[in-house]
């Protein structure tokens, strides 16, 4: 689930896997960013999981600075755009109870990080039925949510959800079986909820989640290297990662929409040379290192 594209690929053991089914379409996000902006009567209430997306978020704002508590969202839908309500507040968004929203009328969006229902139909489309479905592995970003609410959450990030790389260097360890997700990753615990209950058959011994950068970077590096950099530029994040044949030593994430290349082609040659530290690269509107 990224930014701008949701990919999907259905494997089938003992098939070459270039042969799997694959789709890229509209990111749910993007989806509803159009929904959002073509709903005329006010206000929108929107309910359902803590939901990703800056596009949709962008549609929010933009409503409510026109016109105040023209969109109005749950307390647990609402964390979709700040884990700090009152913040969610100051920008004109009006929140009320989940067992409140029985009495508000108009138009009602429920959300979810992935529409599985479409995920169903190219299931059907393609000859197999979900009840086939023996594994579940989803990756998207997670921020995650820091105790301390004055810690950005690009610091949280950084120091916190890649953590687990430095116990012994592999990306493959931040691929998390569902029911080992901790409390601090809620869209990460969201996502795996709503895949247990479209898959009502498996269990979360078969549902798996991972952060999508490093996802990316794990399918395209080349183990038989010694060493390498391995760049993944997605539509909102970019992260950079140097391996020694198959250990990191060091990761960088920016914005993507913060790049200026000449700034970032140096800033790899310093990654590599150990010279760019985490606060600098916080300072400069990125994650860190």
């Amino acid at each position: 689930m990224g930014k701008g594209t949701e990919d999907v690929m259905i494997f089938q053991q003992g098939t070459r896997i270039e042969n799997s089914i694959q789709i890229v379409s509209p990111s749910t996000a993007q989806i509803l960013a159009k929904k959002i902006n073509q709903i005329n009567k006010r206000p929108i209430l929107i309910k359902g999981e803590l939901m990703a997306g800056e596009p949709w978020h962008k549609e929010v704002y933009k409503l409510c600075a026109e016109a105040p508590e023209s969109v109005i969202m749950t307390n647990s839908t609402a964390r979709s755009l700040r884990y700090v309500l009152d913040q969610v507040r100051s920008k004109g968004v009006k929140i009320v109870e989940d067992d409140e929203i029985d009495l508000y009328e108009g138009s009602v969006l429920e959300i979810s990080d992935i529409n599985w229902k479409r995920i169903e139909s190219l299931l059907v489309q393609s000859g197999f039925t979900t009840d086939q479905i023996e594994k579940v592995l989803i990756c998207c970003q997670d921020h995650g949510e820091p105790e301390d609410i004055s810690q950005s959450t690009r610091d949280f990030r950084m120091t916190t959800i890649y953590s687990k790389i430095q116990e012994r260097g592999r990306l493959e360890d931040l691929l998390i079986n569902a029911k080992d997700i901790v409390e601090y990753l809620p869209r990460h615990k969201a996502i795996a909820k709503s895949a247990l209950a479209f898959f009502n058959h498996l269990t979360y011994d078969d549902i798996f989640v991972m952060d999508s950068s490093p996802a990316v970077i794990l399918g395209a590096v080349d183990y038989g290297k010694i060493r390498q950099l391995a760049v993944n530029v997605g539509n909102g994040h970019t992260l950079a990662v140097i391996l020694k044949e198959k250990l990191v030593e060091a990761i960088y994430e920016i914005h993507t929409g913060g790049i200026k290349l000449e700034r970032f082609t140096e800033d790899l040659h310093r990654l590599a040379r150990g010279e760019l530290s985490h606060e600098e690269a916080l300072r400069s509107g990125g994650h860190g290192v």
